[in-house]
Order: C-alpha cells, then sequence, then structure tokens
C-alpha cells in the first residue's frame, strides 16, 4: 500500500502542454513534485532514478504549487496566486519548465476556469513545457483545439463494500 508508483512522463516540442487531472488524493501534486525533482537532478548531473531519461535543458523551473495566504504583507489566497501566475507568465520562455497545480481554486468555479483557460492559452503561445494540474474539466477541452496539448488522468476506482451501501475509493496513483 505504501509502495512508490512509477508513472510515465512525456512531453516534446510537439507536445508541450500536458493537462492532467483525477481526484484529490489521487497523486497530482506529487507527480508534479516527482518531474520538478527529476529536472533539478538531471541538470545537476546527478543520478536520475527511472529507467530511462531524456530530459532537455531547461532555462527557468518555475512552480505554483499550495494554497496559502501572506498574512505578513497583508496578500490574499487568490492574490498571492495571481502575482505568482503573472510573474511567471512574464518570466518563462519556450526554453522554461512550468509546473502549476490548480490554478483558480482561490476563487469561484466560473472565474477559477476562466483565469485557467486565459493562463493556459498565454503559455501555449509562449510554448513552454507546460504541466498544468486541474480540477476543472473545461481545461481538458484544450486538446480538442490545440494538437500540442495532452491530456492525462490519475486513476481511481471505487470499490464497493462487502456490507452495506458503504464504497471505498481505490487510488491507483497511475498515470
Amino acid at each position: 500500500e505504501g509502495d512508490f508508483v512509477p508513472n510515465d512522463c512525456y512531453s516534446s516540442a510537439l507536445q508541450n502542454f500536458t493537462v492532467i487531472t483525477g481526484i484529490n488524493g489521487s497523486g497530482k501534486t506529487t507527480y508534479l513534485k516527482q518531474i520538478a525533482f527529476f529536472f533539478i537532478l538531471a541538470h545537476c548531473g546527478s543520478y536520475v532514478p527511472a529507467e530511462e531519461a531524456l530530459l532537455p535543458i531547461r532555462d527557468l523551473l518555475m512552480t505554483r504549487i499550495g494554497t496559502a495566504d501572506d498574512q505578513e504583507h497583508n496578500i490574499s489566497t487568490f492574490l498571492l496566486e495571481m502575482k505568482e501566475t503573472a510573474f511567471i507568465c512574464n518570466s518563462t520562455t519556450e526554453k522554461s519548465l512550468f509546473l502549476l497545480d490548480e490554478l483558480g481554486r482561490a476563487t469561484s468555479n466560473e472565474d477559477g476556469v476562466a483565469i485557467a483557460w486565459s493562463v493556459s492559452e498565454y503559455l501555449l503561445v509562449k510554448r513552454s513545457m507546460t504541466f498544468f494540474v486541474t480540477h476543472y474539466p473545461q481545461i481538458a477541452k484544450l486538446a480538442e483545439i490545440y494538437p500540442n496539448v495532452q491530456n492525462q488522468h490519475l486513476g481511481s476506482h471505487i470499490a464497493q463494500a462487502s456490507h452495506g451501501n458503504e464504497s471505498n475509493i481505490s487510488y491507483t496513483h497511475k498515470i
């Protein structure tokens, strides 16, 4: 139950934008962190724990992971998320690696979808290597419009208990 579940990761110039979906607890954030660690290890010239790895040189590794506010500077979670995202969007190049975890969760669903979609399209124009975790099903529809978008999903299944109406969620942690 506590064993590591290996996952493949693929991105190229022709498929540089990956939308990752899955239910809460399925391992989406862990998957993003794994990508970041592998890139850092490879760029340091270190061993990368993988059967095979071809990792291109990136000029920047930028992430937007987590939810927190900045009480010291009186900045709400939403404002902090927008400031960090704006910095990333203004700094990213086609040689950057961008890992984004649930953009727009600090606001309403309608506003969150609009922000996530807009930032996605902006990053698609920049052509940076992007891994975009989201709960918004609308963002997965980017693959219907843009040929360089691929969708990945971290699986799970519901197991019916043998007694009563209880069911248990079983996470596969597998892309």
